[in-house]
């Protein structure tokens, strides 16, 4: 047995003749079985503009084989059991699970029974359920230079787990996120996450971003805030893992297009807005598992960690995020567990954490992020009319506005994980502009 360390200290220890890291106790038993936190991270190098080159892994992902869509199915390459992977389930109102769905097939319950997506009536959401994510990110040594690590563990205390707090400051075991694009109907003004509806609000009362929080927090059945709108952590947690999964920053020639199809004045031309809504039904992809896309049709929808379109099809508004005075305004929680002082999201940024400056250039590639405590964000543009370079997305920041991410119908190659919009009033209400639901449940007393 090795000597005795400082209580709680890791040391090496023989369990028979077999090595292994234990925790030294300070008690009788001098020893406590320890597992080693597993971490996943990876470095991004700013001054390599092939996409692919300027991410190399870190810790335990050295070594690991990237994952990607092929011709006809995705390869998870290493990334089939990682621990961050999310279950799809049906989520009832009061932020308990109802039940899990087949990822391979939506319509089924994991016990191959029938599963209900689709009525309105249906009391909850299609989710995907979420692991308690222990994660940093970290500014390099250069402009642009960055690190994302990732963990099941707490590793130090520079890891946090902001998407697993709740709206009280719990730390949750869970968080959730919409499968769908959400809609909602001027009759029934409650944001939902079902199969077969539109992806876009057109066809039921086009949204500004307060009403959408509005119908967003109909879902909650008690005081507690649970759900709400797509919010800025998750975004960037998941951004990143998709990064790490890949090991490129081109999201769509890694997991597929999106339905980001270019039309010739698509905003303003009413029969191309009337097939894009009859088009673009949720639960397309229902059955190609958690994910899914096409590397050459940009008509074809996406889908990641079973969500669809993580880009294209509508851009996505999400809370959390805002530009004012050129200036990124961030905020983690809903309340005030990320250090901030406001006390819920806003919409204007009010008591928000500073996330440095926004590109004064706007409408082109995005060459360089900003890394910090908020995540990644745009800082640097470079034309590239091919978006092949570097991000291989937009950005518009021709102004101060809300967030809105993904890219929607008409971006082509310029959509992604990352694309955004940050120039747009709260105001905005438009058939490509939508959001997402999220949950994260408060901690119930059992009996």
């Amino acid at each position: 047995m090795a000597n005795k360390q400082g209580t709680n200290q890791i040391v090496d220890a023989f369990i028979g003749d077999k090595l292994i890291e234990a925790r030294y106790t300070g008690s009788t038993k001098y020893f406590d079985a320890y597992t080693k936190p597993l971490i996943y991270g990876f470095h991004i190098d700013p001054s390599k503009s092939d996409p692919a080159e300027a991410v190399t892994y870190l810790e335990d992902a050295v070594g690991m084989t990237p994952a990607a869509m092929g011709a006809e199915a995705f390869n998870y390459g290493d990334w089939a059991d990682a621990f961050f992977m999310p279950r799809p389930c049906m989520l009832k109102f009061d932020g308990t699970v109802d039940y899990y769905l087949d990822p391979d097939d939506y319509t089924k319950k994991a016990d191959g029974t029938a599963a209900n997506i689709y009525q309105q009536e249906v009391n909850g959401n299609a989710m995907m359920e979420w692991p308690l994510i222990w994660y940093k990110f970290e500014a390099g040594e250069t402009p642009g230079e960055g690190y994302f690590y990732c963990s099941d563990q707490q590793v130090d205390s520079d890891y946090k787990c902001w998407c697993n707090i709740n709206s009280q400051g719990q730390q949750i075991p869970h968080f959730y996120t919409s499968i769908y694009n959400c809609y909602s109907t001027n009759s029934h003004q409650k944001l939902r996450s079902l199969s077969g509806k539109s992806l876009v609000q057109g066809n039921h009362g086009m949204l500004t971003a307060q009403q959408e929080i509005t119908r967003a927090l109909a879902n909650n059945t008690t005081n507690a805030v649970e759900w709400y709108t797509a919010v800025f952590a998750d975004r960037q947690l998941i951004s990143a893992l998709l990064i790490l999964m890949s090991k490129t920053l081109d999201n769509q020639r890694a997991f597929g297009r999106g339905r980001v199809k270019i039309g010739a004045s698509a905003s303003a031309n009413k029969t191309f807005k009337e097939s894009y809504e009859t088009g673009g039904t949720g639960g397309t992809l229902n059955h190609k598992g958690l994910f899914y896309g096409s590397l050459s049709n940009d008509e074809t929808a996406v889908k990641v960690f079973g969500m669809e379109n993580w880009w294209g099809e509508a851009f996505t508004r999400t809370a959390g995020l805002v530009s004012v005075n050129d200036k990124y305004m961030y905020k983690l929680t809903y309340g005030t567990a990320d250090g901030s002082t406001a006390s819920a999201y806003n919409l204007t940024g009010t008591d928000y954490l500073e996330g440095g400056n926004r590109p004064s250039t706007s409408q082109q590639n995005v060459q360089q992020m900003s890394f910090g405590a908020w995540g990644f964000l745009p800082s640097v543009t470079a034309s590239d009319p091919n978006y092949e370079t570097y991000y291989c997305e937009n950005i518009y920041s021709g102004g101060d506005g809300y967030a809105l991410f993904g890219g929607g119908v008409g971006e082509g190659y310029a959509a992604g994980a990352t694309y955004l919009n940050i120039e747009n009033s709260t105001a905005l209400s438009y058939f490509t502009v939508g959001t997402c639901l999220s949950c994260k449940p408060i901690l119930r007393t059992e009996g």
